[in-house]
């Protein structure tokens, strides 16, 4: 199956390298410099500075969207327009609205919209949802999502909080559209006008959750605790050993912590072969529609909270 992608730049890279069954025909990018490296990255593909070349090309059957979120929408509607599958970068969308419309237009039109929901194809987020029993009765959810790209057409809530969130939607469903005691607590930066640390704090049914997000931050973190009534589950994404258990006591800290064993693969791979899936059966795959809409759904609420 031929594809098209949009955007080269550090993540469109990426998704170029894991396309697995895809067929790789052309890329289009507003920087000569990208389509240079993309000449050089992959033999004979087209490339081109203008996205009609690749939404006329009949032999290309999908599109995948790795551009700024400002552009997601625009260029998502054309490409559904154009009678293409999409895989879109996250956010999907700015707005829940927009979103719902490109669901829509993708329903009417038989196509699968498909976002780029990476860290839910981990080998670890995985392991939680099928073993989050292990734990007992969850009692809070502490993440840090720390250091990144300041960006002049989003804030960290949309780029950073993303993630965890999107993490709690698919461990916890429709956990994010009942939450309540939503708090957000900015902390601005006279030389970045965009949201880029904040502090969010919130309740999913009997959970108390929390949330501390900053570009600005000089060391990466990507970590959630879980504390449970049985064991304490401790996720950090940039350790080789990602997953940690220690039992939860009140008595005794000498406690032996144990490390699951997490099977070796590409989250990306994973998430581009589950839109081939999609497209192949004709069926989006999971609730990946639900995670979207329920996230934005969550930041628009939470940006408007008093």
């Amino acid at each position: 199956m031929q594809v098209g992608l949009v955007g080269y730049g550090y993540w469109g890279q990426k998704v170029a390298h894991n396309l697995g069954r895809f067929v790789l025909k052309s890329v289009c990018d507003l920087i000569p410099l990208r389509l240079a490296q993309a000449r050089q990255d992959f033999c004979n593909i087209l490339v081109s500075t203008q996205i009609e070349d690749l939404l006329n090309d009949t032999e290309i059957q999908a599109i995948f969207i790795i551009t700024p979120l400002s552009t997601h929408y625009t260029l998502t509607k054309q490409a559904l327009l154009a009678n293409k599958h999409v895989f879109v970068e996250k956010p999907m969308s700015s707005t829940l609205q927009e979103a719902k419309e490109l669901y829509m237009l993708a329903k009417e039109r038989h196509k699968i919209l498909h976002c780029d929901l990476t860290f839910l194809y981990t080998p670890s987020i995985l392991w939680i949802k099928n073993n989050l029993q292990q734990l007992g009765q969850v009692l809070s959810i502490a993440s840090r999502w720390l250091l990144g790209i300041c960006r002049k057409d989003t804030c960290a809530l949309y780029d950073l909080a993303w993630h965890a969130l999107s993490i709690l939607s698919f461990l916890y469903p429709h956990a994010l559209s009942t939450s309540s005691h939503l708090s957000l607590l900015k902390a601005p930066h006279p030389n970045h006008p965009t949201l880029s640390t904040a502090n969010l704090h919130f309740n999913i049914v009997e959970i108390m959750a929390s949330l501390n997000i900053s570009w600005l931050s000089p060391f990466k973190v990507r970590d959630m605790l879980f504390i449970g009534t049985q064991n304490t589950l401790y996720y950090n994404d940039n350790a080789l050993k990602p997953l940690s258990i220690t039992p939860t006591s009140l008595e005794s800290k000498q406690v032996k912590t144990h490390h699951p064993t997490l099977p070796a693969f590409s989250a990306l791979f994973k998430c581009i072969e589950s839109f081939y899936q999609s497209i192949l059966n004709t069926t989006p795959c999971f609730d990946q529609k639900r995670v979207v809409l329920d996230v934005l759904g969550f930041l628009e609420r939470l940006t408007l909270a008093p």
